[in-house]
Order: structure tokens, then C-alpha cells, then sequence
């Protein structure tokens, strides 16, 4: 999977929004380690490096870089109830406010895990057959 990059100026004069790009994509094991794991105390806390070759493409520009492309909560409810009304629609069965739906030997339920500090709900959807 290839790292997502979006370029202010191709954004600006292309509209071009967020893309994959990179050659010599590794996803490896850190040498790097901690002493102090706050999971398990009785083993150091490892990482992982990303690493790619990136040519970047106009001069004088601001590109940003991320693992996967960003998105906003409201995209994320809006996909989960898009989601939820396709299901819905193929077949329906509601508890309370909980929707199971079934649809290929898929379950899906919809719930919220709670509240963050500042009151968003946050979302949960568990998927199981």
C-alpha cells in the first residue's frame, strides 16, 4: 500500500486532491525499541518504519504526507449511514436503536462505543458472520 500525498499547488491550479504515490515502499520492524511498555510491562515496546522513494513533481511546493488519506467525522457518518441504509434496504431488522442487518452471512451492528471528551459520539460498527 503506497502512502497518500497531497501537493497545495496541483491542488490549486489542477484541483487535484489526495493520491497515492512512492516506489521502494517497506514496511519493516524498527530497530528502535523502549524500555518502558505501558501495555506489558514485561516486554519493551517495539515500532515499525515506513519507508518510500517520493519525487515530488512542481518546485516551491507544500506536500503533505500520510499513511492513509485523512477524513473528516462527518465523512465517516456520512459512510457509515450509507452503509447502514444499504443494508436496511436489503433487509430489515431493528432493536431499539441498535440495526442488525444480514446479507450474505454478514451481520452488521451498528452502536456507539461512547462519547469523546468533547461529546461526539463515537461509532462503532461490528461486522460478523
Amino acid at each position: 500500500m503506497q502512502p497518500s500525498f497531497y501537493s497545495k499547488k496541483a491542488h490549486d491550479t489542477e484541483g487535484e486532491d489526495w493520491f497515492q504515490a512512492g516506489t521502494n515502499v517497506k514496511y519493516e520492524d524498527s530497530e528502535y525499541s523502549a524500555e518502558v511498555n505501558h501495555m506489558n510491562p514485561y516486554k519493551n515496546r517495539s515500532y515499525s518504519s515506513l519507508s518510500f522513494d517520493f519525487q515530488f513533481m512542481i518546485g516551491g511546493d507544500e506536500v503533505f504526507c500520510c499513511y492513509t488519506v485523512p477524513y473528516t467525522y462527518s465523512e465517516v457518518l456520512a459512510h457509515l449511514e450509507e452503509v447502514r441504509r444499504l443494508h436496511a434496504a436489503s433487509r430489515k431488522y431493528s432493536l431499539l436503536t441498535t440495526m442488525v442487518c444480514c446479507l450474505a452471512f454478514k451481520f452488521i451492528r451498528f452502536r456507539s462505543i461512547g462519547k469523546s471528551i468533547s461529546g461526539i459520539d463515537m461509532p462503532l460498527l461490528k461486522i460478523s458472520n
